[in-house]
C-alpha cells in the first residue's frame, strides 16, 4: 500500500467540529486553499531541500527540521529569518526543491474534490508560502492548476501569511463574500491568516499538520479526509 493511503487510513474519518464553533450551515461559494500539506505531500522535498540548503551555505548540525516545520505556510525567507539564518540559503532551497519535483504527490481523492468544487462552480484560491513562480510550475507539473482560479505566492503580497494580505488579496481578486469564504489550511499560519481575515477556517488533517498548535487556535472546522471538505460546503445538496 502506498505509505501516503497508509497514513490516511490511520486517521479518524470523522469531521470534528469544535465545541466552541456554534456556526450555522455556510453555503460556501470560495474556498481558498494552502498548497503544501493540503492539495500536495511535498514534505519529503522540504526536508532534504533544507538540509541541503543548510549543508550548501553553512555546514555543520542544521537546526531540527521540526523547528522549520512549525513555521510551514509562511514565506522561506521570513521562516530563515525567524530562524536566525542566512537568506542565502533561499536561493539552494528553491534549486533543490525544483530538482525534487517528481517526488511531489497530490494526496488521495484530492483530485476527485477539486473536481466536484469546480463542477459546482465554487471559487478557488491557492494562497501559499511559495513564491507564485515556484507554486504555478508545482501545480501545472501535477495538472492541477486548471482547479483554480487563482494563484497567490507569498511574494504577490506586503505582507504573506500568517497576516491576513492574502486572503483579503484573494477575496477582492475573486470579488468574494467574506461570509461565505472558507480558508482550508494545514498550518498555524493558515489558521492565523484566515481568522485575521474574518473568514471561517477549516484545518486539514489529512497530511502531516502539528494538530495540538493548530486546535489551540479554535479552526471552526476538522477535516480528516478530502471528500469531508465536499460534505461541509454541501455540494451534493446544491444539485
Amino acid at each position: 500500500m502506498n505509505l501516503l493511503i497508509m497514513r490516511q487510513a490511520k486517521k479518524d474519518n470523522k469531521t470534528v467540529m469544535p465545541p466552541s464553533n456554534h456556526d450555522e450551515p455556510v453555503k460556501f461559494e470560495t474556498i481558498i486553499f494552502d498548497l503544501d500539506g493540503v492539495i500536495i505531500c511535498s514534505l519529503p522535498v522540504a526536508r532534504e531541500a533544507y538540509y541541503a540548503a543548510h549543508e550548501a551555505i553553512v555546514g555543520g548540525e542544521p537546526p531540527p527540521f521540526t523547528e522549520y516545520q512549525k513555521y510551514f505556510g509562511r514565506s522561506f525567507p521570513e521562516i530563515l529569518k525567524i530562524m536566525g539564518l542566512p537568506i542565502e540559503m533561499h536561493k539552494v532551497f528553491k534549486a533543490e526543491s525544483n530538482r525534487r519535483m517528481s517526488m511531489i504527490e497530490v494526496y488521495p481523492g484530492i483530485r476527485d474534490m477539486l473536481e466536484s468544487i469546480k463542477n459546482a462552480g465554487i471559487k478557488t484560491a491557492i494562497a501559499t508560502g511559495k513564491d507564485w513562480e515556484r507554486a504555478t510550475a508545482t501545480l501545472e507539473y501535477l495538472d492541477l492548476l486548471k482547479y483554480f482560479d487563482l494563484v497567490l505566492g507569498s511574494d504577490l503580497v506586503e505582507k504573506p501569511k500568517p497576516a491576513p494580505d492574502m486572503a483579503l488579496k484573494a477575496m477582492e481578486t475573486l470579488t468574494a463574500n467574506p461570509q461565505t469564504t472558507l480558508f482550508c489550511g494545514d498550518a498555524v499560519a493558515d489558521v492565523m491568516c484566515g481568522k485575521s481575515a474574518n473568514i471561517r477556517v477549516a484545518a486539514a488533517f489529512w497530511g502531516e499538520a502539528m494538530e495540538d498548535d493548530i486546535m489551540a487556535l479554535n479552526p471552526n472546522y476538522v477535516l480528516r479526509h478530502p471528500p469531508e471538505l465536499i460534505d461541509l460546503i454541501g455540494i451534493k445538496d446544491r444539485a
